[in-house]
């Protein structure tokens, strides 16, 4: 029964050891658990942080794409009323009333950088004008605008519609210039053209 007792005894020193490094591991594990916890909340709380900074940041310029979407409803509606203004100046009288109202929407046109292409008397400029048709009057000199058909326009130097116009062109000219400017061997031109 000696034998008994201290095999019990070293039995017992072993439970316990192994207790003890069982307990040690677990403290550990748990400090590990705990720290890799409080890493996860830093970086939740970071991670909420940028996700507010992302929200508020997508408010904002979700805001700026409404101001330019009502400033474009704003220039398509000027542009609508210019065009309108322009083909209606054109048969008119050059009254002091006239030249007023054209005051005040040059001011508007100014406030969103934009310029009416709706002059007559000018050279024709394939950059600024699209030829709808040829005519001829003597008293224009040849490649001159006669009439502007539709306004075009140009904001901040670019262009946003070429204007369309009636260009001058003498009968023996027509149909080779409209076949350069249209490459359509000039027929929609030679149509309107009939009518000098």
């Amino acid at each position: 029964m000696f034998g008994l007792g201290s095999m019990e005894k070293r039995i017992s020193e072993k439970i316990e050891g192994f207790g003890e490094k069982i307990e040690a591991y677990l403290v550990n594990r748990i400090d590990g658990l705990d720290e890799r916890l409080q890493q996860s909340v830093r970086q939740e709380r970071r991670n909420q942080a940028a996700l507010e900074s992302l929200f508020e940041n997508q408010k904002a310029e979700l805001s700026m794409l409404r101001g330019i979407r009502n400033e474009s409803k704003a220039l398509n509606t000027l542009m609508a009323f210019a065009e309108s203004f322009a083909l209606w100046c054109q048969s008119q009288q050059n009254s002091p009333e006239l030249r007023v109202l054209r005051a005040k929407l040059a001011a508007l046109t100014d406030h969103f950088d934009l310029k009416i292409l709706a002059e007559n008397g000018v050279p024709f400029d394939p950059s600024l004008h699209e030829a709808c048709a040829v005519r001829f009057d003597p008293n224009v000199p040849d490649g001159y605008v006669l009439e502007t058909v539709r306004p075009g326009f140009l904001s901040g130097g670019e262009i946003l519609r070429c204007a369309s116009v009636v260009v001058n062109r003498p009968a023996d000219v027509r149909k080779t210039w409209t076949e350069n400017v249209t490459g359509e061997g000039g027929a929609f031109a030679e149509g309107e053209a009939g009518a000098e």
